[in-house]
């Protein structure tokens, strides 16, 4: 079975090494948050860019559709039966 190194980190000791560490942790997170803000900024760009692309197809689509086709709504009504047509209709043959 491999060994297993295992690493420790100890607080300095002394308040130059505690203000060094200080320093770099410091240093650490600004360049993590400028990191993130950069990266956050290009997939914003990108997330534009894409949507303006998008928005560019379509009207180039909508400006090639043929003009002679009407778009509207429409929905199904249900048949209705006039009150003197609730029987059997007379003049229908029967089997």
């Amino acid at each position: 079975m491999p060994r297993r190194s295992t690493v420790y980190v100890q607080m300095p000791h002394t308040w130059l090494g505690r203000l060094a560490a200080l320093v770099v942790s410091v240093a650490v997170v600004v360049l993590a948050f400028f990191f993130f803000t950069v990266v956050l900024a290009a997939a914003g760009v990108a997330l534009l860019v894409h949507i303006i692309r998008l928005l560019w197809s379509g009207r180039r689509i909508r400006r090639s559709a043929p003009r002679d086709i009407i778009e509207g709504e429409y929905r199904v009504e249900p048949e209705e039966r006039l009150p003197a047509d609730s029987g059997p209709d007379p003049t229908r043959k029967k089997n």
